[in-house]
């Protein structure tokens, strides 16, 4: 009788292993998977930082080419750079405050905008932008270098502080631009979006 308990129990014992790895393996099967999911939850979640794919970059540094655009324009267009500080109220409302230094060599421009509005541009915030490598008259320069001091927006685009955009200009033989050449550092915001770049660099040809 104890020799005919003793296979039983050990029956029983390997029938019951046996059903618990299936068990297991069945269970296991119920859990979701994460392949993607930051993807999907950087794009929502409030304060996550995406990493730009490459189209998403392209809108980026053809927003940011258009602000540096618009800024070499009017600087090109002064017949002389003050060596001051001026404050203006825009053309529609707000303020907008400029200051200039350094030399006609390298131009140091602070400035600050207080929901400045200019017909379709809405600007708000501080950028320092240093401009060298100028013409003998102190215009058109060929490299640029701008900082964020304080969260700098622009239309749907925010610059967040302390980005900055390294860029080289170069101009077509009646001075108008050709194309610029970025390098952008930093977290900015597009459209609700928050992303953060390191050393993307972009050509935009005009």
């Amino acid at each position: 009788m104890l020799n005919f308990i003793k296979p039983s129990i050990f029956f029983i014992s390997i029938l019951t292993l046996t059903l618990q790895g299936c068990g297991g393996g069945d269970s296991s099967s119920t859990y979701p998977t994460t392949l993607g999911t930051s993807i999907s939850v950087g794009s929502t979640e409030e304060g996550s930082i995406m990493a730009p794919n490459s189209n998403t970059m392209k809108n980026i540094s053809q927003e940011i080419s258009n602000i540096l655009k618009t800024d070499i324009t009017v600087f090109n267009k002064k017949v002389i750079v003050a060596f001051d500080k001026e404050t203006n109220y825009c053309d529609i409302s707000g303020l907008r405050e400029s200051e200039n230094s350094g030399t006609l060599q390298q131009i140091t421009s602070s400035k600050n905008y207080e929901n400045c509005q200019e017909k379709k541009t809405l600007r708000h915030g501080k950028v320092n932008i240093d401009y060298s490598q100028m013409d003998t008259e102190g215009k058109y320069p060929k490299s640029l270098y701008l900082t964020v001091k304080e969260d700098y927006s622009v239309n749907h685009i925010q610059l967040k502080k302390n980005l900055t955009v390294e860029s080289s200009i170069t101009y077509n033989t009646d001075k108008s631009i050709n194309k610029i050449t970025l390098k952008i550092n930093g977290k900015l915001t597009l459209d609700t979006i928050d992303y953060g770049l390191l050393n993307v660099a972009q050509t935009i040809n005009y």
